[in-house]
């Protein structure tokens, strides 16, 4: 299983599905099996399969990281933010220093309109992960729909510094 998780992680899915598949032969309750086959299917579009993989992988293991943030990227990826919302916020209280994790639910409240929340999980997005640039530029975003330009402006300037191409018009609009 863990080539399938390198070959899911090169690009190579049709192989990393194959495995996944021959794990799955031998023990069709594997969760970590599922939650990576389902993150497979999400990543072919193959979105019912994906679901209903990751959905088992819990079905059988409630604890199961890995089909619980995969659910939740796969719900991130259809839009679905409420559902994201509620993996995420699962996922991190078993794993509470996942940069990853505190991004892509920054992400959803950005994405929702809800930035005081966005801004508190990008806050400890960066605590966890400071020399990230697209961190801080998320940041900037949310602090930007929070109507404080002079946080936003930090931040972008932050996100600018460590390598993130920034776009000229929104450093005018911050200024």
């Amino acid at each position: 299983m863990n080539r399938g998780k390198i070959y899911f992680d090169q690009g190579k899915i049709d192989f990393a599905l194959n495995d996944f598949n021959k794990s799955l032969s031998i023990d069709t309750d594997n969760a970590d099996a599922l939650g990576n086959r389902g993150a497979v299917y999400g990543s072919k579009g193959n979105w019912d399969q994906c679901f209903a993989d990751l959905n088992k992988a819990l079905e059988i293991d409630s604890d199961n990281l890995t089909a619980l943030s995969n659910r939740g990227f796969a719900y991130f990826d259809r839009q679905q933010y409420d559902k994201a919302i509620i993996d995420y916020s699962n996922y991190l209280k078993a794993e509470p220093t996942d940069s990853e994790i505190h991004n892509s639910l920054g992400i959803c409240y950005l994405r929702t309109e809800d930035f005081e929340k966005a801004v508190k999980q990008l806050n400890s997005a960066i605590r966890y992960d400071s020399r990230r640039a697209s961190l801080y530029m998320n940041r900037s975003y949310a602090h930007n729909g929070n109507g404080n330009k002079a946080a936003a402006l930090k931040d972008a300037l932050q996100a600018q510094k460590l390598g993130f191409k920034v776009n000229r018009n929104y450093l005018n609009e911050l200024q």
